[in-house]
């Protein structure tokens, strides 16, 4: 007679079957997990820093750019330089002052790093400099006897010497005092109204044709931040460094920063404290 296995007992040889195949998948999907998981703690960057959980830099985007800051030994990152035009209380200018607002932020410290200040947290004596070059559409000089004005606006191709007759450029530099690492925070520097009218600079709504933003700390410098025109172009950044360093020899002063302009901007934003010197 044929032995008919009841229905209940197939069943459940079937489902302990598959436990089994279950229980041996899941043991090796969490080892291969648990294999994968220092690789992913290496590639997965720590929220803002630009660098991953263990420390070591990662590549992509913003992180690139803090990358390279960490690279210099000066972990500060330059953002933006933003121009806008506002009223100083006193001045007899019709033409606002122009200010320029230097966003940056200051890394947190990683493991490993060179402190500095004494506190491992904060970050002593950050300097910025700004430089602005305007090219002008006007002669510096009056024409040459016997020379003809050109167009409107132009000057007479008699009257530029060299090219540094096309540009006028204006430098600055500020020091913060302290800052807490990790923190995101502007400098700011201001043009005077007198200047954009005397130098013949409000074709361009007061915005300079070329600028490079600066930062260094004990010396040594940090990845500088290019204007639009100048970013990617070495020969263009080095044409423009070039001139400046003549250029703002006739204009020392002119530029100032904002402990130079203390109370005179009734709508200054926050902004950390600089070194006294800089008040002068």
């Amino acid at each position: 007679m044929t032995k008919v296995t009841p229905a209940a007992n197939v069943g459940l040889n079937i489902t302990s079957a598959t436990l089994r195949g279950l229980a041996i998948l899941a043991a090796a999907a969490a080892a291969t997990v648990a294999a994968a998981a220092p690789a992913a703690a290496q590639s997965v960057a720590a929220p803002g820093t630009g660098v991953s959980a263990t420390g070591a830099p990662v590549a992509g985007g913003a992180a690139a750019r803090q990358n390279a800051a960490i690279a210099t030994g000066v972990p500060i990152e330059i953002l933006s330089v933003k121009p806008s035009p506002v009223r100083l209380a006193g001045a007899l200018s019709r033409t606002p002052t122009q200010r320029f607002e230097v966003n940056f932020r200051v890394l947190p410290a990683r493991a490993g790093e060179a402190p500095l200040s004494a506190n491992p947290d904060w970050a002593d004596k950050i300097k910025f400099t700004l430089t602005l070059g305007y090219e002008i559409t006007a002669p510096k000089t009056a024409p040459r006897a016997g020379t003809r004005a050109g167009a409107a606006g132009q000057a007479p191709a008699a009257t530029v010497a060299n090219k540094i007759d096309n540009y006028h450029f204006y430098r600055s530099s500020a020091t913060v005092l302290t800052l807490r690492r990790g923190t995101t925070a502007s400098v700011f520097f201001y043009l005077p109204g007198e200047i954009i009218e005397r130098d013949l600079l409000a074709s361009n709504g007061g915005d300079p044709t070329g600028a490079v933003a600066e930062v260094e700390i004990a010396g040594k410098a940090g990845t500088p931040w290019f204007s639009r025109k100048l970013k990617g172009s070495k020969e263009q950044q080095e044409g423009f460094a070039k001139l400046a360093s003549e250029g703002v020899l006739d204009t020392a002063g002119i530029l100032r920063n904002q402990n130079q302009i203390q109370g005179l901007d009734i709508r200054f934003p926050a902004a950390p404290s600089l070194v006294a010197e800089d008040a002068r």
